[in-house]
């Protein structure tokens, strides 16, 4: 793709989960991750959370957020990439129910690059699986294969030049190795960055 490296941003394993507090289930079905991930659609007035119980239990710096696809931030990296002069992320105040004490910002992208290419990720094993019996029923599981790819890749040239950025059509969030850099030396906890081009995909 270029010299210019890019990576993935994902939480950690055993993230804490907050869920979007819809009082109906209008609201619920509603509420679009991959739209408002991308700062469109940004449900009006406070945005208040509840956490999830059936999942982690401490506050890291990055928690999952939404139905997925979100993330919501500690101030403490809210003013990291503030100090830093960091762009294509936006942040919006939350209210976390029982956690009132604690400020945390649901993160947005709104930088921007064109959709992946996946005819330049490399096919790097297959797998083939058998026909399965379902034991006790009359289901079968047909054989099939799936590939494993390795990397992702976007045109360059549709690259905003933003820190942080989400290609067309997917809810991944991309960043630059200034922002890796910034998150290891200031230690900010529960999340991953992986090389973009060395990522592993089905």
């Amino acid at each position: 793709m270029s010299t210019t490296k890019f990576y993935s941003f994902h939480e950690g394993r055993g993230s804490l989960v907050l869920n979007p507090c819809c009082y109906s289930q209008k609201e619920w079905d509603s509420w679009d991750d991959l739209k408002i991930g991308k700062d469109e659609d940004i449900p009006k007035g406070e945005l208040h959370f509840m956490v999830n119980p059936n999942f982690g239990k401490k506050f890291w710096d990055v928690v999952t957020a939404g139905k997925g696809l979100l993330y919501a931030v500690s101030e403490k990296v809210v003013k990291l990439l503030q100090d830093n002069n960091i762009t294509g992320c936006k942040f919006y105040p939350i209210t976390i129910n029982d956690h009132e004490d604690l400020k945390y910002f649901l993160l947005t992208i709104t930088g921007k690059c064109g959709a992946f290419d996946i005819s330049k990720s490399k096919v790097i094993r297959t797998i083939e699986y058998p026909e399965e019996a379902i034991q006790n029923s009359d289901i079968i599981i047909p054989s099939g294969r799936f590939s494993i790819m390795k990397g992702f890749y976007f045109p360059l040239e549709s690259w905003d030049g933003c820190d942080f950025f989400s290609p067309e059509g997917s809810g991944k969030i991309i960043v630059t190795e200034r922002v890796k850099n910034l998150f290891k030396k200031h230690s900010i906890t529960n999340v991953v960055f992986q090389d973009l081009e060395e990522e592993e995909w089905i």
